[in-house]
């Protein structure tokens, strides 16, 4: 089960990690560990609603959480009220790591992920995403929204 997090801790100690790509691990991973808990018809949730998703409220019980091959094989052998117990330290763990994982996305998801519209290979081309909503959430320091979207539009023809 911690497969998956060790990966992503790597790329977030890599040198040089794209941000977004590291969200949308991020996302990819509270994703996976909450598909374990709550049934697939709870979880039709949009990712940038994930970080306020209030997923314990759909928590399902322990007895119906798959854990996967391993640990059944490795319970097997255990009598039924060691299992129960362990099954419960382990939906407590993965409550926890939930939690911890929706506490590190970021409030402002959408604006971020709209950061991305600013790439050197966007900027350049002629066919151009408009980034009218991204400008006006930093219109405090653009001199207009107009003025920096046109900017934005002609940029390919300033190489």
């Amino acid at each position: 089960m911690l497969k998956y997090i060790t990966e992503v801790n790597k790329t977030f100690q890599a040198e040089s990690a794209n941000s977004l790509k590291l969200l949308e691990d991020l996302h990819s991973l509270l994703y996976h560990y909450m598909s374990i808990l709550i049934p697939a018809a709870r979880l039709q949730v949009k990712r940038t609603d994930l970080a306020h998703f209030k997923f314990k409220d759909y928590i399902v019980r322990v007895e119906a959480i798959d854990f996967g091959y391993s640990f059944e094989q490795a319970a097997s052998d255990m009598n039924h009220h060691e299992v129960k117990i362990i099954k419960e330290g382990c939906r407590d763990f993965l409550i926890c790591l939930c939690e911890q994982l929706q506490s590190r996305i970021p409030n402002n998801i959408t604006l971020l992920e709209k950061i991305n519209l600013l790439s050197p290979q966007l900027a350049t081309s002629q066919i151009k995403p408009n980034i009218t909503d991204l400008v006006a959430a930093f219109k405090n320091i653009c001199k207009t929204v107009n003025s920096t979207v046109d900017e934005w539009n002609l940029l390919h023809i300033k190489q």
